[in-house]
C-alpha cells in the first residue's frame, strides 16, 4: 500500500512532468522564456521565526500560515511573523509545538504541544490539558 502523501506526490509528478515538457517546448518555439510566476523565499529566526526548526505547518482559512517550532508558534501574514509562546500566551505552557491541525468545521486551529492540546479560535487560545482529561504526550 502506498502512503497517502506518496500517492499525492505521484499524481503531481504525472501532471507536472508533461506540463513542464509542454511549457518548455512552447518557450523554445517562441524564442522567449516565460516569466516565473512564483518567488522562493527563505525565512529564519533572523526574519522573525521563534526558532529555525519547523515541526508543523498549517494554513487557516483566513490566509494565515502557522508555523510550529521548538521555541513557540508563529503566525505569518505574508509580511511579518507574530510569535506566541509561554511568555505571552498563558495557554501555551510548553513552547515546543509538535502538531498543527485546522478544524474543517470552523477553520480554527488545534495546536499539539508536549503539555496538552491548545485550541485557537476567535483570537483566543484555550488549553485542553490534564484538567480536561487530556494527558501528557506518551501517557495514556
Amino acid at each position: 500500500m502506498i502512503h497517502r502523501c506518496s500517492q499525492w506526490n505521484l499524481r503531481v509528478s504525472w501532471i507536472v512532468g508533461p506540463l513542464a515538457a509542454v511549457l518548455a517546448a512552447a518557450a523554445l518555439g517562441s524564442g522567449t522564456v516565460p516569466e516565473p510566476r512564483y518567488r522562493v523565499a527563505h525565512w529564519t529566526a533572523e526574519d522573525g521565526l521563534p526558532q529555525n526548526t519547523v515541526k508543523a505547518l498549517a494554513q487557516t482559512p483566513d490566509g494565515y500560515l502557522w508555523i510550529g517550532t521548538l521555541y513557540g508558534l508563529a503566525r505569518f501574514d505574508g509580511v511579518r511573523f507574530t510569535t506566541f509562546d509561554h511568555g505571552n500566551t498563558p495557554a501555551l505552557r510548553d513552547d515546543a509545538i509538535n502538531d498543527l491541525a485546522v478544524d474543517r468545521k470552523d477553520g480554527s486551529l488545534w495546536i499539539g504541544t508536549g503539555n496538552g492540546l491548545v485550541h485557537y479560535a476567535y483570537h483566543c487560545f484555550e488549553r485542553f490539558g490534564a484538567e480536561r482529561g487530556i494527558g501528557e504526550v506518551g501517557r495514556v
